[in-house]
C-alpha cells in the first residue's frame, strides 16, 4: 500500500503562507500599525517627496500580494484546485521581492555576513520556490484536485 504524500505538502505550504500571513499583521500591530493601512499611508507621503507615482503602486502590489497569501494558504490547506494557479501567479513575486515560501529563511542567515547571507538567502529561494512549484504540481497532477486523488487512492482495491 503506498500512500499520497502530495496533499500533505499542500497542506504545509497552505500552512506556511497562513502563517506568514499571521507574522505579518501580528508584526505590524506590535509596532503599534495598522497593518495595509499604515503602508498606504507612508507610499503616499513617499510618493509626494519622490513626486512619483511608484511607491503607491509598488505598495498596492506589495499588499496584494499579502492578501493573496491569505487565499492561497486557504486553498491548499483545504486542496481547493485554485491554489495552484495562486501559488504559480505568486512564484515571480517571491522570486523578484526574494520572499521565501518558508519565510523564516532570512533569520536562519541573519548571522552571516551580509553579503554570504545575500547570495544563501537567494540560492535558498530558488531551490525552495523549484520545490514548492514542483510538489504543488504533483499534488494536483492527479486530475485537478488533489483531495479528489486522495479518496480515489483510497477506494481502489488494494488502496493504492
Amino acid at each position: 500500500m503506498t500512500r499520497n504524500r502530495e496533499p500533505i505538502m499542500l497542506r504545509v505550504w497552505g500552512l506556511l503562507d497562513l502563517l506568514y500571513f499571521a507574522y505579518y499583521v501580528t508584526a505590524e500591530l506590535s509596532l503599534g500599525r495598522i497593518p495595509f493601512l499604515t503602508d498606504f499611508q507612508a507610499s503616499q507621503a513617499m510618493a509626494g517627496t519622490w513626486r512619483s507615482a511608484v511607491p503607491p503602486v509598488v505598495t498596492a502590489l506589495s499588499v496584494l500580494f499579502v492578501l493573496s497569501l491569505l487565499a492561497s494558504g486557504y486553498a491548499l490547506l483545504l486542496c481547493r484546485r485554485y491554489g495552484r494557479f495562486l501559488v504559480y501567479g505568486q512564484l515571480p513575486f517571491r522570486l523578484l521581492l526574494v520572499m521565501p515560501s518558508v519565510f523564516f529563511l532570512p533569520w536562519l542567515v541573519r548571522p552571516l555576513p551580509p553579503e554570504s547571507a545575500f547570495v544563501l538567502l537567494v540560492v535558498l529561494v530558488l531551490c525552495t520556490e523549484a520545490w514548492k512549484a514542483f510538489s504543488v504540481y504533483r499534488g494536483y497532477r492527479y486530475g485537478g484536485s488533489a483531495r479528489r486523488a486522495v479518496v480515489s487512492s483510497a477506494t481502489r482495491p488494494g488502496g493504492y
